[in-house]
């Protein structure tokens, strides 16, 4: 009987609900309703302008200047050294001294037959006058003297043989012989490396190749000397291009007045085509890939407008901007991944890591 009673009252309270539900204004928020969303936070910066020098960029190798192995022409002994390992050497410099004294025998022998040659032809000249001696008899003198004077010059040449000298100023290398040591011909004694300037050989790309000139400025940095900068110019080109590769040999003369760079470090080499000129700048991080074109998020007032911009050439983490912007417009540089939509509000905030304009 009180179950009975209890669900007619239950009824009346649902109704009562009901009714409260259809009475309220149908444009009021929900009780529970959720606070709008805060406009995103970017970090911006406005466009630069900056000096920009146009090139290209690519790898090379550098080399030694000059490079050799000093070998004898002839066998002997060394009785002397003329220099110390990793030491500096001057051009005309003795390295080794190899024994000597049979070429100066050799040497004087020569001479002295050439003098009795020239003793013999003086006596016979004086006799041409008075008729007292034959043309032919003095001409086989002169013959004669003549080959002597020859023998000299030929034990000349192979009492120098016997000094091997420095053929242009570097740093020696290790020896690979020892004092008394009987060496042989072409036998390879020690290297000698001229390291002030230095060859740094490019393969140049074909399609830069036809803007390369003798002379032209290069820079370039070293990553394995914590990023050394140096500079040099165009020395010489390869006539034909490698078909094979598709690209141009250039060696380039850099300056190595502090002796840090070594032949075989690689090099990020950069060939500098005209003068620097005023362009737009802004950080690479600030450019975006979007549907096979290139975007930045401009700020105009408080909201973020996405703009299709031209980019130009890059380096150390800056952008050439052609079109699309202009100097002292703003820019987002950070937080593109919060603009979902092609304009938005957002809170600017300024980017302090700004990138120094390029040189």
């Amino acid at each position: 009987m009180t179950l009975l009673l209890l669900r007619p009252v239950s009824l009346v309270m649902a109704l009562s609900l009901i009714t409260l539900a259809a009475c309220q204004p149908a444009g009021s928020a929900p009780a529970a309703g959720a606070k709008k969303k805060p406009p995103a936070s970017v970090e911006v910066m406005p466009v630069r302008t900056g000096e920009w020098q146009s090139g290209f960029a690519t790898l090379g190798t550098l080399r030694a200047n000059e490079s050799l192995a000093l070998r004898p022409e002839v066998a002997g002994r060394v009785t002397a050294l003329g220099f110390q390992e990793g030491a500096s050497v001057r051009r005309g410099q003795l390295m080794v001294q190899l024994d000597d004294s049979a070429a100066r025998a050799d040497l004087s022998q020569a001479q002295a037959n050439r003098k009795l040659a020239e003793a013999d032809l003086g006596r016979a000249r004086s006799l041409i006058a008075p008729g007292l001696i034959a043309v032919n008899e003095v001409e086989r003198l002169q013959a004669q003297a003549a080959v002597t004077q020859a023998a000299v010059d030929k034990a000349r040449s192979a009492l120098s043989k016997t000094r091997l000298l420095a053929p242009f100023d570097g740093r020696a290398g290790l020896r690979q012989f020892s004092p008394g040591e009987l060496v042989q011909p072409g036998q390879a004694l020690v290297t000698l490396v001229s390291l002030s300037p230095m060859k740094l050989d490019v393969s140049v790309p074909e399609r830069e190749a036809s803007g390369l000139r003798v002379g032209q400025a290069v820079s370039a940095t070293i990553p394995a000397l914590n990023n050394l900068q140096v500079s040099g110019q165009v020395q010489a080109l390869e006539p034909a291009l490698d078909g094979a590769a598709r690209a141009q040999q250039v060696r380039v003369l850099v300056a190595n007045p502090a002796g840090k760079l070594q032949p075989g470090l690689s090099a990020q080499v950069r060939f500098l085509q005209a003068g620097p000129r005023q362009v737009l700048l802004v950080p690479d991080q600030a450019i975006v890939p979007q549907g096979g074109r290139q975007v930045v998020y401009r700020l105009q007032g408080d909201e973020a407008v996405l703009t299709p911009v031209a980019v130009g050439e890059r380096k150390e983490g800056l952008s050439e901007i052609l079109s699309g912007l202009k100097a002292g417009d703003v820019v987002v540089v950070s937080g593109q991944n919060k603009l979902p939509k092609p304009s938005q509000k957002v809170r600017a905030v300024p980017y302090v890591d700004q990138p120094v304009a390029a040189r």
